[in-house]
């Protein structure tokens, strides 16, 4: 899988550049968690100037064969059409941003957490 998370960051960070509006690029979902049960699905994070100029950096990603799914405020999400991979787009600092990195990091600090089974918080979410 880290194999599958790195090309994925690669192609979103090569998707035409953005138009330089891509601030950052973050692995985000739960495959970025070490020993968190997880999907199959690649949940990478990307932060952009601002989210709602689509315009800046919605094309690029269009042409590197994403497809927009999810347009909400403060957040859009595109994916492969495959399925496997899904680039949540917000702005760089926001709130929504801060929540999806702390708790990924939560989760990998916080090891008695990632317990899976009826009632575990993993299952709870």
């Amino acid at each position: 899988m880290l194999r599958g998370r790195r090309s994925s960051q690669q192609s979103v960070k090569r998707s035409g550049r953005l138009s330089g509006q891509g601030v950052r690029v973050d692995h985000i979902g739960s495959t970025s968690v070490p020993g968190l049960a997880a999907k199959p699905i690649i949940d990478i994070g990307l932060g952009v100037v601002d989210v709602d100029r689509e315009e800046d950096y919605l094309p690029d990603l269009i042409a590197a064969g994403y497809r927009l799914r999810v347009r909400e405020p403060g957040h859009r999400m595109v994916r492969t059409p495959d399925l496997g991979v899904h680039v949540h787009v917000c702005t760089a600092g926001s709130d929504w941003e801060r929540r999806q990195l702390l708790f990924r990091d939560w989760l990998r600090y916080d090891q008695s957490d990632l317990a899976v089974g009826p009632g575990s918080f993993c299952h709870q979410v």
